[in-house]
């Protein structure tokens, strides 16, 4: 048996010291690696793996994309695929670093509306008012040169009233007392509608009807919009979800609405460089919350929204049937059977991908664009919300990610 020479052992346990030092880095650059990823995105799923790795896969491509990180958070739900999918990524305030987590809460803006039309249908089907009543029914003392006191609420419903929109007035940004002082009150939203109501009708999107809605609710049932809508609708199915200004929302903790300089408004900027509009408008988050009430008042989670949406129009939903169904079949009523024209129904309208219909809604602001759409062929429930509303030459379209994730399932 032949004896190594001390030179090649020496070589030897070089080599396998060498060998150790890059198996040590491998597995250091490794961890970095999964812990950059780790910290820059929030996951939570309870869905078959395969199924979890597409959905992943889509949305890390989308926000590619992106030339910033704002917020976006993604919710996919099915009781009958047993799929709950949970996802956060980028910052919720981008010029704090605040990261955005699951459990982050966004205002949904216009999908505020499902919840006021369900409660408005709920409030019919107990025999407490009629689709048909007229607003003057239950709201006075209101400018008729502006609101039609003859316009019913079915009309409010399905945005056919003819009623301007308030948000179309600069100074809800500009000159809103909202943002200098507690008080408030659904009337003084009304004081911002500055253009004459059109003839009824013909379909004109307007939030002045949901809150005219809201007013009609509060009237009826004798209690405030949020607690009505907790109390009847939410509670029972253990959603939660909360109703500014009149539900108590600790503003700090709510995503920031983000955008480029000139995408809505003449802002200070080199419009290249995205703005965390808090930062420019003081108190922005109260001045929109207050703005919206039931017509986008609306702070939950983008988990929480998906529920919502796969109860309310799902075939598996836990809202009781007739109200399921009266809101499902409300935006038929209104959609060209010749032409599958877009329509917009009570609270919800509908969307077509190839031979798939998606019915729900939308939620865009100031910086913040969301939607909440629901497809009955995979009885699935799909929530987008994002800090961010961007030139459309600079922004993937958030649709178009609804879909390719609608394709994974």
């Amino acid at each position: 048996m032949k004896t190594l020479s001390a030179g090649i052992i020496v070589h030897i346990i070089i080599e396998v010291k060498m060998y150790q030092t890059k198996l040590l880095f491998i597995n250091l650059l490794t961890v970095c690696v999964l812990v950059f990823f780790t910290a820059c995105k929030n996951v939570e799923y309870n869905c078959n793996k395969s199924t979890f790795e597409k959905i992943e896969q889509v949305i890390c491509n989308y926000i590619e994309k992106w030339d910033y990180k704002p917020a976006i958070s993604v919710s996919v739900f099915s009781k009958s695929q047993k799929l709950n999918y949970n996802y956060a990524n980028g910052y919720s305030s981008i010029s704090c670093k605040t990261k955005n987590e699951i459990q982050t809460p966004h205002f949904v803006y216009s999908i505020t509306k499902s919840f006021v039309a369900t409660a408005i249908l709920k409030l019919k089907n107990e025999g407490k008012l009629s689709l048909e009543d007229s607003i003057s029914k239950y709201i006075q003392n209101i400018n008729t040169i502006y609101i039609n006191p003859n316009a019913t609420i079915k009309e409010l419903l399905s945005h056919r009233s003819g009623i301007s929109d308030y948000t179309e007035n600069p100074a809800l940004i500009y000159n809103n007392p909202f943002s200098k002082t507690n008080d408030w009150n659904a009337q003084s939203i009304l004081s911002f509608i500055e253009k004459p109501s059109e003839s009824s009708g013909n379909f004109l999107y307007s939030s002045t009807n949901y809150i005219l809605l809201g007013m009609i609710i509060e009237k009826i049932t004798n209690e405030a919009a949020n607690v009505y809508v907790n109390q009847n609708l939410l509670s029972p199915m253990n959603i939660s979800v909360l109703l500014y200004p009149q539900d108590s929302v600790n503003l700090n903790k709510v995503a920031h609405p983000h955008c480029y300089p000139d995408t809505f408004m003449e802002l200070s900027g080199d419009g290249k460089t995205p703005i965390d509009i808090a930062g420019i408008i003081p108190n922005v988050l109260e001045l929109l919350g207050k703005c919206g009430w039931t017509a986008g008042g609306i702070v939950s989670t983008a988990e929480e929204i998906s529920k919502w949406g796969y109860n309310l129009l799902s075939f598996n939903g836990s809202i009781e049937k007739e109200l399921r169904e009266e809101i499902k079949n409300s935006v038929s009523l209104f959609t060209d059977k010749n032409t599958g024209q877009i329509a917009y129904g009570y609270g919800i309208r509908n969307l077509f991908y190839k031979d798939f219909e998606f019915l729900g809604s939308y939620g865009r602001s100031i910086g913040d664009e969301n939607l909440m759409f629901y497809n009955k062929n995979k009885d699935v429930c799909i929530v987008i919300l994002t800090s961010s509303n961007m030139k459309k030459d600079k922004t993937p379209n958030i649709d178009s990610l609804m879909y390719e994730i609608f394709e994974c399932i």
